[in-house]
């Protein structure tokens, strides 16, 4: 008896459908993650004032530090008018 090529296919899905997942390999990617973002947060631009993990929002064409609302980045940085 020959099955066609539909029949194998989904076959061949339903026994994928039915793999249980590795646990022990997802375990092991979130804690690679996890390792990755500490070290992004440790490698990532800080406030000059507090130290912080810089992140910034714009004020009066400004950009201050959102935890201590330091003056990061001034609206014209010094630059002449033409």
């Amino acid at each position: 008896m020959k099955l066609s090529t539909v029949k194998l296919v989904k076959k061949a899905m339903y026994k994928k459908m039915d793999k249980k997942p590795n646990y022990e390999w997802t375990k092991e990617v979130e804690e690679r993650n996890e390792a990755s973002k500490k070290l992004f947060t440790h490698c990532a631009p800080r406030c000059p004032r507090c130290q912080g993990v810089l992140s910034t929002m714009e004020v009066h064409g400004h950009e201050q530090c959102v935890l201590c609302h330091a003056v990061i980045e001034d609206c014209c940085q010094g630059a002449q008018l033409k």
